[in-house]
């Protein structure tokens, strides 16, 4: 069994950012990588669906219903990459 030792992580967070939305770290890393890079022209963009509150509102999503989020968050996505305007014409 996995022990992490974070029961408390969120409300932890919470006391001490009290603002705090959302906790997430992949769309957070892209972003990272994408400021530390060399190259000057670099586009980078993260999306998150949320499916569970942990603090207020324990819940749980059905597949079906999970699926249909992720779709049409999935067509959201390709949509809005796909009439994205770069500077300076598309990249190759």
């Amino acid at each position: 069994m996995f022990n992490d030792n974070n029961e408390n992580l969120i409300n932890e967070i919470i006391a001490k950012y009290p603002h705090t939305k959302t906790l997430e770290m992949e769309g957070y890393i892209v972003l990272a990588l994408a400021r530390m890079t060399k190259k000057k022209d670099v586009f980078a963009a993260s999306a998150s669906i949320v499916v569970n509150n942990r603090l207020d509102r324990p819940s749980k999503v059905g597949s079906s219903q999970l699926t249909e989020i992720e779709d049409l968050s999935g067509y959201a996505l390709f949509k809005a990459l796909a009439d994205f305007d770069f500077p300076g014409g598309e990249p190759l």
